[in-house]
Parts: structure tokens; sequence; C-alpha cells
């Protein structure tokens, strides 16, 4: 991750704009939305998430991949229950206020059960939503709690001593340490953020796949 001090003006600006093109585009333009892609409405986001992540900023990048998600999901749900084809303008509101009303005001959990029982995402997939995402990416950012985002289960211990084996030692748990907590949190999100983003648009995909299949009939 790229920090910035006292690079303020333009063309400090513009020339780390072209280093990050340079080094991360070619990377991330096979996630460009395709216009073969039925969710037009996430053409906006999934742009934005990449230049997020062309830019390294990896925090927006997190967030705003929530963001996508949860509306992902919802969405899907309303789809399956509506179908795809076009409606008339005069048609709208009925043709998708039940739907709407019934899905828009659930939460992650809950939205991830209904897509897994209207096989719109698999077991594998709904664990990963359930078990990773919703628990350490969805709710450690969105509250703000390292406790969620600092996983224990997977990271390594961050003490300060000599001899981990000396019971007598003072211990220092770095988590608790702001300064150390948010180097710590920078690290896991900067690994995170391209394959949490590559994950929501693999479901993203399938599910299109699955909501075009089932409106053929």
């Amino acid at each position: 991750m790229i920090i910035l001090y006292h690079q303020y003006d333009k063309n400090n600006f513009q020339n780390l704009a072209s280093k990050l093109i340079e080094k991360n585009f070619d990377t991330i333009e096979p996630y460009f939305p395709k216009s073969s892609d039925f969710f037009h409405e996430f053409v906006p986001l999934f742009m934005e998430i990449n230049k997020c992540l062309i830019f390294e900023c990896f925090f927006a990048s997190v967030t705003l991949t929530n963001h996508t998600l949860e509306k992902l999901l919802k969405l899907a749900l309303v789809y399956n229950e509506t179908g795809i084809k076009e409606v008339s303008l005069k048609d709208l509101n009925n043709h998708y206020s039940s739907a709407h009303l019934k899905y828009q005001g659930k939460n992650l959990s809950e939205t991830i059960k209904k897509c897994f029982e209207e096989g719109l995402v698999t077991e594998e997939q709904k664990d990963y939503l359930q078990n990773e995402v919703r628990d350490q990416l969805r709710n450690g950012f969105s509250h703000s709690d390292p406790n969620q985002i600092i996983d224990p289960k997977k990271e390594k211990k961050f003490y300060m001593g000599r001899d981990p084996k000396n019971p007598d030692r003072e211990l220092t748990d770095l988590k608790l340490h702001p300064k150390f907590q948010s180097q710590i949190i920078s690290d896991i999100v900067e690994k995170m953020a391209f394959p949490y983003y590559q994950n929501v648009v693999s479901i993203s995909l399938n599910i299109q796949d699955k909501l075009i299949e089932k409106n053929k009939s």
C-alpha cells in the first residue's frame, strides 16, 4: 500500500496515478463489466470498485464491495420472484412493489439464507458469505470493529516479548494499540480487497446465469 505524506501537489498525484495504472490496470481490466451482463444496474458500482483497486484504495474497495453484495443479493431475490423480462412504464409499480417490500428490509444473513433456499447461490457460496464475509468484512467494517476484522483464527499473534515459552514475561497485544491496530487492519485489507471483489463478481455472474436459465421457460 502506498501511503502519501506531504505529496499533495498535482504533479505528484499525476505521477502516482500513472504508476498505479501501469502497475494494476492489466490485473483489474478482466473484471470490467461486459456489455452482455444482465445486471446493468451494477455497472457503475463495479467500475467504481475497479478504480479503487487500480489506485489501491483498499478500504474504499471493501466498503463498496460490501454495499454491492447486499444490493446484489436483494435484487437477485426480486428478479427471482418477478422475472427479468422488460416491463412497461405503466406496469412498473405493480410489477416490482411486492417483491421490493418483501426483500429490501432484510438483513444480510436473511438474504444469504433465502438466496440459498431459492438456488441462487451454492452451499459453498452460502458458507463463504455467512462465515467469512458477514462477520469479518461486512460487520467488521460497517461497525468499525477490529475484533471482527482481525480474525484470531487466521491472524498471527501480535505480541511483543522475547521468549514465548516464558509464562512470567509481560505480553503486549499490539491489536490493542491504535497505531499498530490500524497497520494490522491495513495489511489485512490490502490482502483481502481484490479476492473479495473477485468472489462477489463470480457470485454475481452465477446468479445472472441462473436467473436467465430460469426465465427461458
